[in-house]
């Protein structure tokens, strides 16, 4: 069933159906207990199906299998693709948008099915969908002037990614910016320090330039 919801219309035929319930199974084999499990599917789904009559979700058409939803279902993953049209935006509409797409991204995609290979692929493009709403919404904090929310998406940012070097210049300037330059020097030290155990990468000229211009002096 989640395959089918998040592939609606989609046509399947039975190897590829197998493959996903049966990884590296013979799809030939396993025919038999497809056709079991979409009956029982069937029945989950219309517990009044009459025997040799149609179901209104499952399909058959040439021998492959399609799931139409009908107007029927609803998914977080259907409202996360539309809240990303107003998403895109950027303007003040696009702020309430990402903070609702962010509440998703944040519950992670089919924790259940965390090694499951069928999902991978849509696991990989839910988290390049967080990094690209958070990383977002930082740059609509930051141009408005909203130091508080750019402090805490960015550190959001870093719990993602600590080594984002524009996320870093972001935080520490958003401190600057409210006075705080002992917080700057802190979060500035403290991202150069993993970088270079983590990484064993020297500062770039980039961040050189800050820490001097924050310190007065050279980066250590």
């Amino acid at each position: 069933m989640k395959w089918l919801l998040l592939n609606p219309e989609k046509l399947f035929g039975p190897a590829e159906l197998c493959e996903v319930l049966w990884p590296g199974s013979n799809a030939a084999k396993r025919v038999n207990d497809l056709h079991v499990t979409l009956h029982y599917l069937r029945r989950v789904l219309e517990p009044d199906l009459s025997s040799r009559c149609p179901s209104r979700f499952i399909h058959t058409d040439a021998g492959r299998y399609w799931f139409d939803p009908q107007d029927s279902w609803w998914t977080d993953v259907d409202e996360m693709r539309q809240l990303w049209t107003p998403a895109r935006a950027a303007d003040d509409a696009a702020i309430p948008a990402l903070n609702r797409l962010l509440d998703y991204y944040r519950q992670g995609f089919l924790p259940e099915e965390l090694y499951a290979d069928a999902f991978a692929g849509f696991r990989d493009a839910h988290s390049r969908g967080h990094d690209e709403a958070l990383h977002t919404l930082l740059g609509l904090y930051r141009d408005r002037g909203r130091r508080y929310e750019t402090l805490t998406c960015a550190q959001q940012i870093l719990d993602r990614d600590p080594y984002s070097e524009p996320t870093v210049t972001v935080l520490v300037e958003a401190h600057l910016e409210q006075g705080n330059r002992r917080a700057a020097i802190a979060e500035l030290d403290r991202f150069l320090r993993v970088q270079g155990e983590d990484l064993g990468v020297k500062p770039s000229r980039h961040l050189l330039a800050l820490r001097q211009r924050v310190t007065g002096g050279p980066a250590r």
